[in-house]
């Protein structure tokens, strides 16, 4: 069989034919597609099947330095998926069902050995099974993990409000209701704080 130049193996269309099914598909649903390019499900179907083993094919040859790994919930019951993506270029690397340590790992254990020395950072929020299950794959992960701010900044925000709680307790047993309202005088930014909030604060 002769490979045509402007078609790929196992495609009757040609190649700029499905560049443009997956550039409207970008825009809209697959049925809209489909129904305006009077197209049926298989062969839609092949179009993206094959699309995608071009960009998988396009990523294997990255060696992305800088990764994230995020949890996001796709439905209400909050079921998730695990997210690696590259912090550079912001392509998805890889999505696993759950976020379980042994899929993260199972993702690591596909790299080559190059490729996992070739990382410097690894962004990740502070879920234990990430965590883990870098610690385990990544060669000097102790010094490669960094958590998000936003996920530091929450937990910092909680432990100073339940220091806060335990404090107005023990001083309320006194009698005095020293912090009493100030549970927001304590989140505030220092850099975003009025005249009027810095008197407030100093005062406790």
């Amino acid at each position: 069989m002769v490979k045509a130049p402007w078609a790929e193996p196992g495609s009757r269309f040609s190649v700029l034919f499905e560049a443009l099914v997956i550039n409207w598909l970008k825009e809209a649903s697959t049925q809209a597609v489909s129904r305006q390019l009077e197209l049926g499900w298989n062969a839609m179907d092949g179009i993206m099947r094959r699309a995608v083993k071009r960009g998988m094919a396009r990523r294997a040859s990255l060696d992305p330095k800088h990764i994230g790994v995020d949890e996001t919930a796709f439905r209400k019951r909050h079921d998730y998926v695990t997210v690696v993506s590259d912090q550079d270029t912001g392509h998805v690397l890889h999505v696993a069902e759950d976020r379980k340590k042994t899929n993260l790992k199972a993702w690591y254990a596909s790299l080559s050995g190059e490729r996992i020395a070739a990382m410097e950072s690894v962004s990740m929020d502070m879920w234990p099974a990430f965590i883990n299950a870098t610690l385990e794959s990544i060669p000097g992960a102790e010094e490669k993990i960094a958590f998000d701010k936003f996920h530091v900044a929450k937990y910092l925000g909680e432990a100073v409000d339940k220091v806060r709680r335990e404090e107005h307790k023990a001083l309320m047993a006194e009698g005095r209701d020293d912090l009493k309202g100030s549970k927001y005088t304590w989140q505030y930014n220092p850099q975003n704080m009025s005249a009027r909030q810095w008197r407030d604060f100093k005062s406790l």
